[in-house]
């Protein structure tokens, strides 16, 4: 299985579970009420807390990139119903997401390619909501799966927020929100 939480490292991704270099930002502060103590944050700058971009205020385009670490899934079939449980959240304590912005999940396939399994636009849910990805295709039972969540939105600053907590990948998965006591 793989569990992430969001609550042992602070900054930057924990690098034994996710590709170094995302722009995610792992916090305590920016998420409303999440199921856990900590959350993944998507918004408009990169790693070091840059804008993506000085040049136009208001550009758009391809922001924050949380991609997990390979994993082997060739042992597995369709019918162990693997499932990526996870909640999601616009806006929290940062700005919100425009028209047109987006946060999404995708699978990495037998064929190097990224297939969109998951999508929200610009949302009015404030709330944590929990979403839940099955694998479905045999393509994706491979020695090299891998998962990311990747946000569009403005490129100039703290911007277009998502956040992303508790994310759960397992067989016959039954994960339900977490006692945050």
């Amino acid at each position: 299985p793989f569990y992430e939480d969001f609550s042992k490292a602070m900054g930057f991704p924990d690098t034994s579970r996710w590709e170094s270099g995302s722009g995610a930002y792992i916090n305590y502060t920016y998420g409303i009420k999440p199921p856990t103590i900590g959350v993944a944050t998507f918004d408009g700058l990169d790693a070091s807390g840059e804008p993506y971009s000085f040049e136009a205020p208001s550009s758009l385009g391809l922001a924050d990139v949380l991609a997990s670490k390979q994993m082997d899934l060739s042992s597995f079939a369709v019918s162990d119903q693997l499932t990526l449980t996870f909640y999601w959240q616009a806006r929290g304590w940062g700005e919100q997401p425009n028209t047109g912005d987006s946060l999404i999940l995708e699978f990495k396939n037998d064929q190097e390619q990224r297939v969109r399994q998951w999508g929200v636009s610009a949302d009015t849910i404030t709330v944590f909501d929990q979403d839940t990805v099955t694998i479905t295709q045999a393509s994706f039972l491979h020695k090299n799966f891998k998962f990311r969540f990747i946000s569009y939105g403005r490129l100039s600053g703290p911007y277009d927020t998502w956040n992303i907590d508790y994310i759960y990948f397992n067989t016959k998965n039954n994960a339900s929100r977490p006692n945050t006591g």
